[in-house]
């Protein structure tokens, strides 16, 4: 027995040096040593359980974790880990249950606090996870993660005011973190207050600090000099799922010549659904780099030979934009995740058209640009919902509707839309996102109409659903209101296809024109404003002739799917033409 017990003693040492040391390889062997001797060891529970969480092995590090904290119920460390593991399986409400605990135990353990926020932010519950951040912040003001997610939720809030300053303290504490600058310029593409010299500026620092990490190819394997080579893509996403990339992936990228494009897709999402599984096949290699450093992706797309490599996520979630300075394929594009410049000087080209992509803005630009017919093409939803009349001729009023992203209604944004409320007093106004899961973010989108004069009785605010079910609220709807300058994407092709047209204001720039381009290819152009007083004119002229808005809504299904917008054949050639050109420019030159 003596013998058994020093070989427990010494194993655990051991291991716990290893782990100490982050050896976590040796360290993982030796506790799982000490289990076959002892399997009720409290400490090689833990600190297995611990390593298998970072290994993401969730399943097995929550019944380690579990059994542990059976042997000390009271242990404040083991709390917080049972509830990561909880965390990581999906299940939020044992997780913020563990976390709680935890603090309760040991009131100052910045990274429960810090869990907690974590969860209860992932269900909606921002105010909650508003004050457990800062909580976590009082106890760790180095705390990275809290100060991150703390600017996301501000950002969700729609209160860009403060989620800029909490990512540039995030940011200023690992200056290697690209991702959170991503999120900083994310903001600031969004504030109607930067200017695009401003953004163009921050962006290029992005750049360089990629650049700075990067040690670029400079020459790479070439295709035969033919007139017509059959060009390798590859695409570069976090959203290769149930997202509105992949929906407008869809509509085209099965019509592609296989003859003239060969695709391969490099993922950076872990998770897979029955939208990937779609996506799949028109694929010739499929590679998962969510864990993979950029030296590594970046070895295996030369080593794919690959010649055009196109980034689908600009500065949005889940974006591996640091790899574009790699340069592992010799034409590099931009393209439908974001609608600004990454900054990133590597990336030669930005798609657009000549509608958002004027020649106007190129100067805010490190891409050139590359025009096609149109720079996006959208796959109808699958979900059959019919058009249905118009609600205002049942229902003696106009309902505005949003079904953008609450973060897009700066105060510009709600100063204009309540304008029009209060010229036309019978309307209202129909709100509708996931933030509304969250009272607090209800109760401050309300109050921000009433400061301006409109009841807030008149605004309602509804919680987001899942894509296949909301396009039934497109029913209830008579036009939309596009937010500025931040427009809708996927949301504003949505609702064309449900009958509803909406109003947008053009801007200057890129973000701000895509509302009123899918107008224009639409045969809307009657809904564009130039201006401020031009929006309100349209909004009060559909409230006086609410007729002549039916005729539009019964008629534009077929009128929009007759477009450029839904046709994913004609968008397919396109994309044949200008792979083929960009390379025939690009051989021309080496």
């Amino acid at each position: 027995m003596n013998q058994k017990n020093d070989l427990v003693k010494k194993a655990l040492a051991l291991g716990i040096s290893s782990y100490q040391n982050s050896n976590f390889p040796q360290a993982k062997a030796l506790f799982q040593r000490v289990l076959q001797l002892d399997d009720s060891n409290f400490y090689a529970l833990h600190f297995l359980g611990i390593i298998l969480l970072q290994e993401q092995n969730y399943k097995i590090a929550q019944l380690l974790l579990a059994k542990a904290l059976g042997l000390k119920p009271k242990d404040a460390e083991v709390n917080h880990h049972l509830g990561l593991a909880f965390k990581g399986l999906g299940d939020a409400n044992k997780a913020s249950h563990c976390f709680s605990e935890a603090v309760k135990l040991e009131p100052s353990l910045a990274v429960a606090h810090l869990g907690y926020a974590d969860v209860v932010s992932s269900m909606g519950r921002y105010e909650e996870a508003t004050k457990a951040y800062k909580t976590a912040l009082k106890y760790d003001k180095k705390l990275i993660k809290a100060h991150n997610n703390l600017g996301s939720v501000y950002r969700k809030r729609s209160e860009l005011l403060k989620a800029i300053p909490c990512y540039q303290a995030a940011y200023d504490l690992d200056p290697s973190r690209l991702d959170i600058f991503s999120n900083i310029l994310m903001c600031m593409a969004s504030d109607p207050s930067v200017s695009s010299e401003e953004y163009l500026i921050k962006a290029q620092v992005y750049g360089e600090a990629a650049r700075a990490k990067a040690e670029p190819y400079t020459e790479w394997p070439l295709l035969e000099k033919i007139d017509k080579p059959k060009i390798r893509v590859g695409l570069v996403s976090g959203d290769l799922r149930k997202h509105s990339v992949a929906y407008f992936l869809k509509s085209w990228i099965d019509k592609l010549d296989n003859s003239k494009v060969e695709l391969l897709a490099y993922s950076n999402y872990s998770d897979e659904d029955e939208v990937t599984e779609e996506l799949k096949p028109c694929f010739t290699k499929w590679s998962k780099i969510a864990h993979r450093s950029d030296s590594d992706i970046a070895q295996t797309i030369y080593d794919d030979r690959v010649n055009i490599l196109i980034d689908l996520s600009g500065h949005t979630a889940h974006n591996r934009l640091p790899l574009f300075a790699w340069k592992a394929a010799p034409i590099q594009i931009s393209w439908m995740g974001f609608f600004a410049s990454t900054g990133v000087a590597e990336i030669d080209y930005f798609i657009g058209d000549q509608w958002n992509f004027p020649d106007s803005i190129k100067p805010f630009y490190v891409e050139a640009p590359w025009h096609l017919n149109i720079s996006g093409c959208f796959f109808p939803p699958d979900t059959d919902v019919s058009v249905g009349d118009l609600p205002a001729l049942k229902n003696g009023y106009i309902t505005f509707g949003c079904l953008h992203k609450v973060t897009k209604l700066n105060d510009d944004v709600v100063a204009l839309w309540s304008t029009i409320l209060k010229e036309n007093v019978s309307a209202r106004l129909l709100i509708k996102d996931t933030a509304f899961c969250d009272a607090a973010t209800t109760r401050s989108i309300k109050d921000r109409f009433a400061l301006l004069g409109v009841d807030p009785e008149r605004i309602d605010c509804e919680i987001g659903e899942a894509r296949e079910l909301y396009f039934d609220t497109y029913k209830r709807i008579d036009i939309g209101l596009d937010p500025f300058p931040f427009n809708g994407g996927t949301v504003n092709l949505e609702s064309l296809w449900m009958g509803v047209p909406y109003i947008s204001l053009q801007g200057s720039d890129r973000i701000s024109r895509r509302g009123a381009a899918v107008l224009y290819k639409a045969g809307l152009d009657q809904f564009v404003a130039e201006n401020e007083g031009e929006y309100i004119e349209i909004a009060n002229k559909v409230c006086a002739d609410i007729h002549a808005l039916s005729e539009v809504r019964k008629g534009l299904r077929e009128q929009v799917s007759e477009s450029r917008l839904y046709n994913g054949s004609l968008m397919a050639k396109d994309l044949e033409s200008a792979f083929s050109d960009m390379w025939l420019r690009y051989i021309e030159k080496v």
